[in-house]
């Protein structure tokens, strides 16, 4: 059985899979995914089994079904500006490119829909690829946490 992503989840999707594929009662579920939600995107957590707030029957039943597996970085460049370029690996192995751009009283951040792109643009990774596919949401979410 393949594990699902966490970061495919939003909350209402979260509070459906506790309900359904971990048969949590409904008055606790809003309760866990929202211990399960702060602890991943405010707290930064990355292994199920250091989410101490949740009962170690919980947390076995949610490492056997679930994942937070990240995409990684695959090349990091810094420009004398400021600007970072990141070159991320997904999980599927394809590879796109995630860029922060800073200025004086804020930053814009570029991230990739796609892999693969129709314009070839040299200066960027993914313009380089011929068209592949869409990402999905966490390949696009993971993007904005890796930045």
């Amino acid at each position: 059985m393949s594990l699902k992503n966490f970061f495919d989840f939003n909350l209402q999707t979260l509070k459906q899979f506790l309900s359904k594929d971990l048969k949590i009662e409904e008055k606790k579920t809003s309760m866990r995914a929202k211990q399960l939600w702060q602890a991943v995107y405010k707290k930064g957590l990355d292994e199920l089994n250091h989410l101490t707030t949740l009962p170690i029957e919980l947390r076995n039943e949610l490492i056997s079904k679930i994942t937070l597996k990240k995409p990684k970085i695959a090349d990091k460049q810094t420009s004398k500006d400021g600007t970072i370029k990141w070159l991320i690996e997904l999980l599927d192995g394809n590879k796109v490119e995630c860029v922060f751009i800073p200025e004086k009283t804020r930053g814009t951040l570029c991230i990739s829909s796609q892999v693969g792109c129709t314009l070839n643009c040299r200066f960027c990774h993914t313009g380089t690829q011929r068209l592949v596919k869409n990402l999905n949401f966490s390949e696009i979410i993971n993007q904005v946490m890796i930045a």
